[in-house]
């Protein structure tokens, strides 16, 4: 590895909520970084199974091998973006990283991020590729679904607001940042659900902060087969209905910031979601919302133009019109 311009401590938090069966691929890939000025913030989120035990299990192995080391423990949930709302606070890194308790990570991917990051001093959110596991991997067996990305991403700084509510891009298990966009920008928004899209739009929104990528795989991102993308049952409609308002939540309050043609394209496809979540479950509530998206279109003069989507809308509304 490249020798290092200085020793800059690097804050790495991970919030764990029943992964008993993933939390030691995580540690086990932490203890094994080839980077060590880091220190290590771990809170459990009042896991109903064993993590706890097997976090307490480690904690021998990890004072021996971190600068400093916090476990904590929520008497009672309080969901992802409160826990790590009480972790980043507790960060003395220059650059802290978060990491979900069942991914892990690739040996050199502290060392070579903060390379980058001491290479190019602008750079103050960093993410780079990874590679998607299926559920049953370990960190000595990983077993390869897909890589996230397949060609390098290309970032343009002055449009990235834009793309960013166009669609969230970046490879948030991958992410590391300043400390200083923490302290500037704040901490997550915990009304919605997608805390992250929500955080690199207010990021590039404050236009003090730029982004970059690495091109190397890093990350091991696992890929929950019980996840509520690939469940069926009320449970799991529930959950998407939540998302739906999450998303328009976060549409809604970066909308003045994109102009009205961006924001109009982003309703567009919103209102085509919505639509199919009403046509599977029929909710009044949800109905009601597509109404009034729909009535809404009507204002944007540039949805017109939209070609690329002029065939979907037509299919969007003839079913839509079954409700309104």
């Amino acid at each position: 590895m490249n020798s290092m311009k200085d020793n800059s401590l690097v804050s790495i938090c991970i919030p764990c909520y029943n992964h008993e069966k993933f939390v030691r691929d995580c540690l086990e890939s932490l203890i094994n970084q080839t980077y060590q000025n880091i220190e290590l913030i771990l809170y459990d989120d009042c896991s109903k199974d064993k993590s706890w035990d097997i976090i307490k299990d480690y904690e021998k192995k990890l004072k021996d091998r971190f600068s400093r080391l916090v476990l904590l423990r929520h008497e009672r949930n309080l969901g992802l973006p409160g826990t790590l709302n009480q972790m980043i606070p507790l960060c003395n890194g220059e650059y802290i990283k978060i990491i979900a308790s069942d991914d892990f990570l690739f040996p050199e991917y502290v060392e070579l991020m903060v390379i980058k990051m001491q290479r190019n001093r602008d750079i103050d959110v960093l993410f780079c590729n990874g590679i998607s596991v299926k559920e049953e991997s370990t960190y000595n067996n990983p077993v390869h679904k897909s890589v996230i990305y397949h060609k390098p991403v290309q970032i343009d700084n002055e449009h990235i607001k834009e793309r960013l509510y166009e669609n969230c891009f970046i490879f948030a298990p991958s992410v590391i940042l300043r400390k200083e966009v923490y302290n500037e920008c704040g901490l997550y928004n915990e009304d919605v659900i997608f805390e992250d899209w929500e955080y690199w739009l207010r990021i590039a929104c404050s236009k003090k902060f730029k982004f970059g990528y690495l091109d190397k795989i890093l990350v091991y991102y696992r890929r929950n087969e019980n996840s509520m993308s690939s469940l069926m049952g009320p449970e799991a409609d529930r959950r998407r209905l939540r998302m739906y308002h999450s998303e328009k939540k976060i549409i809604d309050m970066y909308f003045d910031k994109m102009g009205e043609k961006i924001g109009a394209k982003k309703k567009i496809w919103h209102i085509i979601y919505s639509e199919r979540i009403a046509y599977k479950f029929t909710l009044s509530d949800n109905i009601r919302q597509v109404e009034e998206d729909y009535n809404c279109f009507a204002e944007w003069k540039y949805v017109s133009v939209r070609d690329k989507v002029e065939c979907k809308l037509r299919h969007c509304f003839r079913r839509v019109s079954k409700f309104i």
